[in-house]
């Protein structure tokens, strides 16, 4: 019981130093010399490196050691405690990798304005009366909305709160993190309760608790696809334990959040006796969308098209979308096209071949992102709910090597223009490539030992 508590010990020290890195980083973004801030990029990404071998050592020990934390009635408080300690150390942390919560913030101030975000821009000339001081730092200021309904009322709900707490737009800014800290605190409540059901060590809770990067994104940059997993994890463990009807309604509200667990209804529908009523069932829960759409009913076919550019609008950390740009002749709508079809093939097929739903949902999201143009560091933690039950080493490479996107950063702070297609990304596909290629090459051995050693001898 030593060994863990003092590597949980470690760990949390660790993890404090890179978040404090994160901290200075954000707190001297405005202030500091443009060599000081490529400087504590580079300090923080090598730290959050470094975390992520300490946090793979951490849970091969919890979930290895005969002094797993399921033998004690504290052990499993104990990595709870350590999970909150981390997160409360990013409460505070100014969001210097992302600005999106200044988005969040100004869509929650049109509403509170009596504006739609669907409908209205931040750049449109006619709402300048609700731009401020962070109006430089929102994003993609050229179109309005592109978020699920249910994410327009949790940043209504969360402005309505930041302007009781505070006047200055900074400090509400971070408040605008509260939907997805909450967010992050269900996902590990229902993973708790999930592993419990399984019958599976709650030790694996680990996988998704201690790791840093839903600390960082979620608690310190405060990116919203915490709401959609909070509901995508409650649909999948309802369809675990047969609650098809609340599972399906609670996939509904993951596609109200962000649109991309919609691509998860092939897998939770499956393919056997039982699809039709499932099938029903899943029309019935998508209806969840445009009734939560009522209030903000508008035509929505540009916010659709620039919610496309994930597949192919443009490029970021992409992968595989470098192929299907090449073989489009460098055409990003054919480009997009073609990722789309492709993305739907996988979805459909990916059923027919994983029998675990689970290990289903996996390969769904992961294929995905390697096919898709976009593939920010956030973006990574829609495997880890998952990963939690099925955790094959190449997508927790991923998921550690994803602060190095975040290099990106220095040539917009030295040049002011976005690469996100740098040769540096290769730094984390190559070994995770490297990886995927190494296990899939050893199941394959081992399913050739197995057949081999079935078939009889030849002896008489």
């Amino acid at each position: 019981m030593r060994v863990w508590l003092g590597a949980l010990t470690g760990c949390s020290l660790v993890s404090y130093r890179t978040l404090v890195e994160v901290a200075r980083t954000a707190s001297r973004e405005t202030d500091a010399e443009l060599p000081g801030r490529i400087l504590l990029l580079d300090e923080w990404v090598g730290s959050s490196l470094l975390l992520f071998v300490f946090y793979l050592f951490l849970v091969f020990l919890l979930t290895n050691s005969v002094y797993t934390p399921d033998r004690r009635r504290w052990g499993i408080a104990a990595i709870l405690a350590i999970a909150l300690l981390f997160r409360a150390s990013a409460v505070l942390m100014s969001p210097a990798l992302s600005d999106d919560v200044f988005r969040y913030r100004w869509e929650g101030k049109l509403q509170a304005a009596g504006g739609n975000p669907y409908a209205i821009a931040p750049d449109d000339p006619a709402w300048t009366h609700v731009r401020d001081s962070t109006f430089a730092r929102i994003p993609i200021r050229d179109y309005p909305g592109g978020y699920g309904p249910i994410v327009m009322m949790a940043e209504r709900a969360a402005f309505w709160l930041a302007r009781a707490v505070s006047p200055n737009s900074e400090r509400q800014a971070l408040v605008m993190k509260l939907p997805a800290m909450l967010g992050d605190l269900a996902v590990m409540g229902l993973l708790l309760g999930w592993l419990r059901t399984r019958g599976r060590p709650l030790a694996w809770l680990s996988v998704y608790a201690l790791c840093p990067l839903p600390v960082i994104e979620f608690w310190g940059m405060g990116h919203n696809d915490a709401l959609a997993l909070a509901f995508l994890v409650a649909a999948f463990f309802a369809l675990d334990t047969r609650r098809d009807a609340a599972g399906f309604l609670l996939l509904g509200c993951a596609v109200a959040v962000k649109w991309w667990p919609a691509l998860l209804f092939p897998t939770a529908v499956g393919f056997g006796r039982e699809t039709p009523r499932r099938a029903l069932l899943a029309a019935l829960g998508l209806l969840v969308v445009p009734a939560a759409m009522l209030p903000y009913w508008t035509d929505i076919s540009l916010n659709l098209r620039f919610m496309g550019g994930f597949a192919g609008g443009w490029r970021n950390n992409d992968s595989l979308f470098g192929i299907t740009h090449w073989l489009a002749s460098g055409d990003f709508e054919t480009a997009k096209q073609w990722t789309l079809a492709l993305i739907a093939i996988w979805c459909v097929a990916v059923p027919l071949i994983f029998r675990d739903r689970i290990d289903a949902a996996l390969a769904v999201i992961a294929g995905t992102l390697l096919l898709s143009a976009n593939c920010h560091p956030w973006y990574l933690t829609w495997l880890l709910p998952f990963l939690v039950f099925s955790p094959w080493p190449p997508l927790l490479l991923w998921v550690g090597l994803s602060p190095l996107f975040y290099e990106v950063l220095i040539d917009y702070h030295l040049l002011g223009v976005w690469d996100g297609s740098r040769p540096g990304r290769w730094l984390v596909y190559g070994p995770v490539f490297a990886v995927m290629a190494g296990y899939t090459f050893m199941a394959w051995v081992r399913r050739a030992k197995g057949s081999c050693s079935m078939r009889p001898s030849g002896k008489q």
